[in-house]
């Protein structure tokens, strides 16, 4: 009875050391950034750090500027100025 509790107790253990058993992949959200920060900043610091923020999002305006598609009321409001330069121009060739 004692021998035969005592192999299946080494079976057991010799299958859970010769075949451990598989553990899942351990994945972590990241974590904001804010969380990392201390509690207390200096001002000059927390000044450097708000003045980064805003440089990037003015990047990122002008960068959203720049690739905005031209809508169809901005080609007409073109072509009104250049219409009334062109008038301007004209009327003013002639009196000369």
């Amino acid at each position: 009875m004692e021998n035969a509790r005592l192999i299946s107790e080494n079976e057991r253990l010799l299958n859970r050391i010769l075949n451990p058993p598989k553990e899942e992949e351990r994945t972590f959200a990241p974590t904001p950034s804010t969380e990392l920060r201390p509690r207390v900043t200096s001002w000059r610091v927390r000044q450097q750090m708000l003045e980064a923020e805003d440089r990037e999002r003015a990047r990122l305006m002008a960068e959203a500027r720049k690739n905005a598609p031209v809508t169809t009321e901005d080609l007409e409001k073109e072509m009104k100025i250049a219409e009334s330069t062109r008038e301007t121009e004209s009327s003013n060739g002639t009196k000369s």
